[in-house]
C-alpha cells in the first residue's frame, strides 16, 4: 500500500492519510487548479500539484489578473477624480417611491377588479391564470368561445376605463 500525504502548506506540514481520505481532499483541488489553468490564471507544474490548496492570491505560481476589485481605478492619471470599477455598475433597484407606487397601483387595480361584474371579474382572473378561451368557456359555462371573447374584451375595456383615473 502507497503511502499518501495530505500537505498543509500554511504550516508546512504533510500529514500522512488513507488513500480515501487523499482522494476526497485532493477531488475538488484538482477540479480548480485544472480549471485555473484554463483560464491561464494558474502556473504550476506538475511536480508542485500537491502543494495546491486553493488559495490562488497567495500562490507563488498564480499568473493571472482575473480577480478585479470594485475599488480598481478605472481612469488612472487623469486630473479628475478618480472612477471605481464599482462607480461604474448601474444601480437597477427601484427606488421608494417607484415601489410605493407601484404598491399603490396595484391596490386601485384590485379595488376595481372588485367592483367589476362578477362574471367579468372570473373572465379577467381565469384569462390572468393563463386559461385558454375554450377553458374559459368551460369553467363559466359560456356557450362559444367566441362569447368568452366578447366578454373578456369588455372586461378589460371596463378595467382600462376604470384605471385611467388612477393613471
Amino acid at each position: 500500500m502507497k503511502n499518501r500525504y495530505i500537505y498543509i502548506r500554511s504550516t508546512r506540514q504533510q500529514v500522512p492519510v488513507s488513500e480515501q481520505e487523499f482522494q476526497d481532499y485532493y477531488r475538488d483541488i484538482n477540479a480548480y487548479r485544472r480549471r485555473m489553468q484554463e483560464h491561464k490564471c494558474c502556473n504550476c507544474p506538475p511536480r508542485c500539484w500537491l502543494t495546491c490548496d486553493m488559495d490562488c492570491l497567495t500562490c507563488p505560481f498564480h499568473c493571472g489578473n482575473e480577480f478585479l476589485s470594485l475599488d480598481a481605478i478605472t481612469n488612472p492619471g487623469s486630473d479628475s477624480d478618480p472612477i471605481t470599477l464599482g462607480d461604474t455598475i448601474s444601480d437597477d433597484t427601484p427606488s421608494i417611491e417607484e415601489i410605493v407606487a407601484d404598491k399603490q397601483l396595484l391596490d386601485a387595480l384590485f379595488a376595481e377588479l372588485n367592483e367589476l361584474d362578477p362574471d367579468m371579474r372570473q373572465i379577467v382572473e381565469l384569462t390572468l391564470d393563463g386559461k385558454s378561451e375554450r377553458e374559459i368557456a368551460t369553467i363559466t359555462g359560456a356557450p362559444t368561445q367566441s362569447t368568452v371573447n366578447y366578454r373578456k374584451k369588455k372586461a378589460f375595456q371596463a378595467l382600462q376605463e376604470r384605471m385611467k383615473k388612477h393613471l
